[in-house]
């Protein structure tokens, strides 16, 4: 099947899908460029499904006392949505395949630990755009919003104002930064800070430009995309400048010199890249779909609290909440596979927490929970 347009594969991939992988073509065994083909196919994903298993086999996940946690980071559908863009073969077959190496993960899972006694919580920490030049072929209004014509247009804008060159000290993906003292000469010069933000907003692409004071203090705002920047803003890193592309009209940072390495990307406000799913599955999960936004933040935060139990210690202020309560305002969920088995032990609740935003908050609901966790993240 021929490639789809704008696409940017591994080395020696080929136009073509599917794509043999072959290294160098004078290559007599594993060479790097092999292996840079190995991650971004579903085999790397495979290969890491099975060293799964074996984490629960050899560590005896699942049949302690206590919690054990397993983390599974799966990034072959980063590497090829990057490579390929999310409406390609590429990612259908990854996907495909991924699908499958989970339900072998699931059917380990329940040999071992046992059907109903564990939960699955698969996410992912970002979304990407359509690669535009596919969705130019839809008709719609995209492109790449090439970071070199911003800060061309930039120096050029300021020429008139007799500022010393250069003005930009880097123009990095959504952020303009200055070169010291410039952006506080800026602040003190409107015509010639007018003169800039409107130089931003003429090159193609370009939506929205904030500048770094009408985002540090959090204002109360009706618009998303300033709320969205503002929630991102950090004083210490973040640029004097922060643009909003428009949609599907990605940052390319590509140069005379140094071509583009990606056919996609993310990192915009868009909708696109901030939507994922949550999804759950198992004890106690019950079957519902529901569409609703959430903060990320709140998955850090909350998310281990709703796996604590009754002997977590008595400094915890909140009421306890079920897993399917805290997600019900963001998931999707697949009901239990089936009830718990019934014994004399307490039943284990087993959560599979798979979100690489929920990883800082493992160790909080690792300790002194019954539960069997997995966790785990895909893009």
């Amino acid at each position: 099947m021929p490639q789809q347009r704008g696409a940017v594969p591994p080395a020696g991939l080929g136009a073509a899908f599917p794509h043999p992988l072959r290294g160098n073509p004078d290559s007599t065994g594993p060479d790097p460029v092999f292996y840079c083909q190995w991650e971004t196919s579903p085999y790397a994903d495979t290969y890491l499904t099975r060293i799964a298993v074996a984490a629960v086999d050899k560590l005896e996940l699942g049949a302690r006392a206590g919690t054990d946690f397993l983390a599974v980071s799966y990034s072959s559908v980063d590497y090829v949505g990057h490579a390929f863009g999310p409406r390609s073969w590429e990612i259908q077959d990854v996907l495909a395949r991924l699908d499958h190496d989970l339900a072998e993960l699931f059917a380990h899972l329940d040999k071992k630990v046992g059907r109903g006694n564990y939960v699955v919580a698969l996410s992912a920490d970002h979304g990407v755009v359509p690669i535009p030049e596919d969705m130019q072929k839809s008709g719609m209004d995209a492109g790449w919003l090439n970071v070199e014509s911003v800060k061309e247009r930039i120096e050029k804008s300021l020429e008139p104002f007799n500022y010393a060159k250069p003005a930009v000290a880097k123009v990095g993906a959504r952020a303009v930064y200055f070169t010291p003292g410039t952006y506080d000469k800026l602040k003190n010069d409107p015509a010639a800070l007018r003169a800039v933000l409107e130089a931003i907003q003429s090159v193609p692409g370009v939506a929205h430009v904030y500048r770094a004071e009408e985002l540090e203090d959090r204002p109360s705002t009706q618009s998303p995309m300033l709320k969205a920047e503002a929630a991102s803003f950090l004083k210490a890193r973040s640029g004097d400048l922060l643009i909003v592309p428009k949609p599907y009209w990605p940052w390319d940072s590509s140069t005379p010199t140094s071509p583009r390495q990606y056919g996609t990307t993310h990192g915009t406000p868009n909708y696109y890249d901030q939507r994922v799913p949550v999804l759950l599955m198992g004890f106690g999960v019950q079957t519902r779909r529901i569409f609703s936004s959430h903060h990320s933040h709140r998955h850090r935060s909350d998310a281990g609290s709703s796996l604590w139990n009754h002997s977590r210690p008595a400094r915890r202020t909140r009421p306890r909440r079920s897993p399917e309560e805290f997600f019900s305002k963001t998931c999707y969920f697949q009901g239990p596979r089936k009830p718990p088995r019934q014994n004399n032990l307490e039943p284990r609740l087993s959560p599979v927490l798979i979100s690489r935003q929920l990883e800082l908050e493992a160790r909080d609901f690792a300790t002194g929970s019954n539960s069997f966790v997995l966790f785990s993240s895909t893009k």
